[in-house]
């Protein structure tokens, strides 16, 4: 079928359809030859630099072979490849003269190639790629995300490759991307590490997914991950994650610091151990270029994961804390945690010196946090002032306000969040402060030097999107924590002092956390 009458011939059964240039098989045996240096399936050699469009293969067997100077599938003489779409079926495409089985005519650039399933043969004639450019085309953008594909360069020679560029092309090799659990081999095995370097620079290659005994893939951060083979180890690959945010090859799961993990819960609450990953929120030490040199300095970040996570091999580039005493009725002091791990429903300060830390960790999941700990008065440590809570779910700032959470800000307090803000909101998975009662202030500043001895050079991570203006109070009614205590009728000033009653003078006051004013 062709929108030319050079572009490709085709007999067989068939079942396709054509639009705009672009072509969609269904089922069938289909043979296509192309004709006056056209491409089997594609364009012909007049298409200019347009390609091939879109053909996209969903069963059947499909034989293609290039005329003189064009692709098996792809783009005639001198015409880059299109994109190519196989997700089932059987493809065999044979290019003409330096062309690209798959891919570029003679001259032409490699095109995009997407293969997710099915068996593909194809392979380049002369200094044509088997999967890529044709003479002195680049390689294309190729991804193999399953099935098996076999790809020979047209000729046994440095230089010709079996998928990337085809002879005479040494700059652009294109990009490959090698699905989870698939495995690359040539003449001889794969050795470590050289998965795309041997389609790159092999002229024969066959990759199919990996069938030897004990292969398991191994969670590197959660972007990668390796295959541990003793036949063929590969470098890293990346994570592709299913509909329960799995992934297939290592059973990493993924969770959104910004999204709705209910059902994700709902799932993985099974009380086995789980690798999990937090995605969407890395914690990282502050870099700048000084004098043509990288300099870090310490940033702080609040969190409270719903999976354990060990630190040891990171003791010296990040410090915990918790929140344990309130100092001057507005002061935070924060005391050092000495173990190496970060425990499941607990809340935390989190302190990074240098680099930055993936929230990844294995354990069972933890869907609702713990308690808290207790916050205690610094001059009588035995008068409770409050809670250092943690949160998993993303909490709206009217529900924040009814247990008088103070969040973290990046200027370096914690700051009431306000209950009128209905648009503002406060991210999952961080950590607060909730007193006993409203003590009549806006926001609480932290003892830094109580942080290490960091002072001004630690920097935060704000939590919440908070008004940083006067504080807006709850009414009587509200709940305020877990014990449904209500607000006692107590009047402060506006600086935060008690008064021991109902005030005599005019003036503005906070009464129940709500201001009022006095004539």
């Amino acid at each position: 079928y062709s929108d030319s009458p050079h572009a490709a011939l085709c007999h067989g059964r068939i079942k396709l359809r054509r639009i705009n240039g672009n072509l969609t098989i269904w089922d069938g045996a289909i043979t296509a030859n192309g004709q006056n240096e056209a491409a089997g399936i594609g364009s012909n050699q007049c298409s200019g630099d347009y390609g091939a469009g879109t053909i996209t293969i969903n069963g059947g067997y499909i034989r293609a072979y290039g005329d003189t100077h064009g692709a098996g599938i792809g783009g005639g003489d001198g015409i880059r490849g299109g994109s190519l779409i196989v997700n089932s079926g059987r493809v065999d495409a044979y290019g003409g003269t330096d062309a690209a089985g798959i891919g570029g005519g003679e001259g032409g650039n490699g095109g995009i190639v997407t293969i997710n399933g099915g068996y593909v043969y194809a392979k380049g004639n002369d200094n044509g790629a088997g999967i890529g450019g044709g003479e002195d085309g680049v390689g294309a953008s190729v991804t193999i995300n399953g099935g098996a594909v076999i790809a020979k360069a047209g000729r046994n020679e440095t230089g010709c490759r079996a998928i990337g560029p085809g002879y005479g092309e040494d700059d652009d090799y294109g990009s490959l991307t090698i699905g989870d659990e698939m495995m690359v081999s040539s003449e001889r095995m794969a050795s470590t590490g050289e998965r795309k370097g041997m389609c790159w620079y092999r002229t024969q290659v066959q990759v199919e997914p990996c069938t030897h005994d004990g292969a398991t893939a191994t969670v590197n951060d959660g972007s990668t991950h390796s295959v541990d083979c003793n036949y063929c180890k590969t470098d890293s690959a990346t994570h592709t994650f299913g509909d329960d945010s799995q992934c297939d090859a290592c059973k990493l799961i993924r969770l959104e610091d910004e999204g709705d993990n209910s059902a994700l819960f709902t799932k993985w609450a099974d009380g086995n151990a789980h690798d999990f990953f937090l995605s969407g929120r890395k914690l990282a030490a502050n870099s700048q270029i000084i004098n043509g040199e990288i300099v870090q300095s310490s940033r702080a970040y609040t969190v409270c994961l719903p999976f354990d996570m060990d630190i040891t091999d990171r003791k010296d580039d990040l410090t915990l804390w918790i929140l344990s005493y309130i100092k001057d009725g507005s002061e935070m002091v924060f005391t050092r945690v000495l173990e190496n791990k970060v425990e499941a429903g607990k809340p935390y300060l989190i302190v990074i010196h240098k680099g930055e830390l993936e929230l990844l960790g294995n354990s069972p999941l933890t869907v609702t946090p713990d308690e808290g700990v207790r916050v205690y008065d610094w001059d009588n440590r035995e008068q409770p002032l409050g809670w250092w809570r943690g949160t998993l779910t993303k909490i709206e700032s009217a529900d924040a306000a009814a247990v008088m959470a103070y969040a973290l800000q990046s200027v370096g307090d914690f700051r009431r969040i306000r209950p009128d803000t209905y648009w503002a909101w406060w991210g999952a998975f961080r950590s607060m402060y909730c007193p006993d009662e409203l003590p009549g202030i806006n926001r609480f500043t932290i003892n830094r030097g109580a942080l290490g001895g960091f002072g001004s050079t630690v920097s935060f991570e704000g939590d919440a999107d908070i008004d940083g203006g006067e504080a807006v109070g709850i009414s009587d009614a509200t709940r305020l924590n877990n014990n449904e205590q209500i607000i006692n009728n107590n009047w402060y000033t506006l600086d935060g002092r008690r008064l021991g009653g109902k005030p005599s003078r005019a003036g503005v006051y906070l009464y129940n956390g709500i201001k009022v004013v006095i004539k």
